[in-house]
This record gives structure tokens, C-alpha cells and sequence, in this order.
């Protein structure tokens, strides 16, 4: 699904399934320029060929509106599964989403140049080789029930299950808020930005040396 021009809008009921073979060729694309809103209850988004990026949200004010029962899967290298990337460019889940990257150097879940991506619920996130699950580089990730109406504050805790390594960069920000049984292992790279992460009754199996705030 490719989305350009001002202001289109595009709604998906359950079961809806986005699939791509080819390289470079994205799930669903909101261009730059577009401020597309996408509204789903559910769906499968699932790519295969290289830098083929599964959600990809490259507009300023677009927003994916994903719901519940999401599943994001690409197998290519450089294929990052979910990819905010400009000003207020959001991707919003709510409860049960699965994310997971198996080619070399594909992050999980990528947020850039503003861009920002959240979760409501109990989420599962794993990256390949070379591939972070969670990296901000200049973009925010977080978990709350309304997640883009504060920088930091009050947030709704979800049951995560993270398998790879997240990293801040150019001021990013990972904030997440771990409910009781929460698997993560990882290391954690702040190299410039905000990791906070906080964990209720949760296991961190830490992979490497770890920097975070929390």
C-alpha cells in the first residue's frame, strides 16, 4: 500500500494481510508529504526482499493507527520492520503485537528525525543479526495509553517480551513501563537520549555493558 498526496485516509478491518516479495518494496508507505492516516483492527504485514520495510511512516503528521492482533515480520536484510521516520510521523499499536526481524542488520522497531512509535499493551519484539530491536535515533518509543501528548510522565505498563539490544542516538528516547513478567535480553546503548525503563517484577537477561537511566 503506497499512500502520497495531502490528506489520504485508509481503513483495514481484522484479518487484513499486507505482503511484499521484491526488495525496496514496503507493506505499507506513507510518503513524505502525504499526511496519510491509516486505521487498522489488526492485520499481518509481512516483507521478504532487502531494505523492504514492513510499516513505514516517511511523512510528517501521518499516523498508523495499527489496533490490536498485529503481526510485523520482514526476512530481508536492512528491512526494518517498523520505521517512523520525520517530524510527528506516528505508529501506534495497541495490545498483542508481534514484531520480528530475521535479516541481517533489519531493526524491530526504528524511530528517526522526530518520528514516534508506541505501544498499549503486551508486545513482542525480536531482531536479527546486526539489527536492534528498539532504536531511536532521534525519534521516541514509548508505552502509554496516550502516548504523544507528553515527553516524559505517567505512562500505561504492557507485558513485553524484547529479544535484542536497543540504543538511543542524536537525543532519542526509549521509554518504557514493563508489567509483571516482562522478559527482557539486551544490552542497552544510550549513547545520546533517554533510556528509561521501568520493570515490574521483570527479568533484564543483560547481554553486554549497559547504559540506561533507569
Amino acid at each position: 500500500l503506497y499512500m502520497q498526496g495531502d490528506g489520504n485516509t485508509a481503513n483495514f478491518g481484522a484479518g487484513s494481510n499486507f505482503k511484499t516479495t521484491g526488495d525496496n518494496a514496503y507493506a505499507v508507505y506513507a510518503a513524505a508529504g502525504s499526511k496519510a492516516v491509516v486505521n487498522a483492527t489488526g492485520g499481518t504485514f509481512e516483507t521478504t526482499g532487502t531494505n523492504a520495510y514492513a510499516l513505514y511512516n516517511n511523512s510528517t503528521e501521518s499516523q498508523f493507527n495499527l489496533g490490536n492482533d498485529v503481526s510485523v515480520k520482514t526476512g530481508g536484510v536492512g528491512a526494518h520492520a517498523v520505521y517512523a521516520d520525520a517530524a510527528d510521523a506516528k505508529i501506534i499499536f495497541g495490545d498483542n503485537t508481534d514484531i520480528k526481524t530475521t535479516g541481517d542488520n533489519a531493526n524491530a522497531v526504528y524511530s528517526a528525525n522526530g518520528g514516534q512509535v508506541s505501544f498499549g499493551g503486551k508486545t513482542f519484539i525480536s531482531a536479527g543479526e546486526g539489527g536492534y530491536a528498539m532504536l531511536a535515533d532521534g525519534g521516541k518509543i514509548l508505552s502509554s495509553a496516550n502516548p504523544f501528548t507528553r515527553t516524559l510522565g505517567p505512562e500505561t505498563a504492557g507485558l513485553y517480551n524484547i529479544t535484542g539490544d536497543m540504543r538511543t542516538t542524536n537525543n532519542g528516547n526509549i521509554d518504557l513501563r514493563m508489567s509483571e513478567g516482562s522478559v527482557f535480553t539486551g544490552k542497552t546503548d544510550q549513547e545520546s537520549g533517554i533510556i528509561d525503563l521501568v520493570m515490574q517484577n521483570s527479568v533484564w537477561n543483560v547481554t553486554g555493558n549497559s547504559t540506561l537511566n533507569d
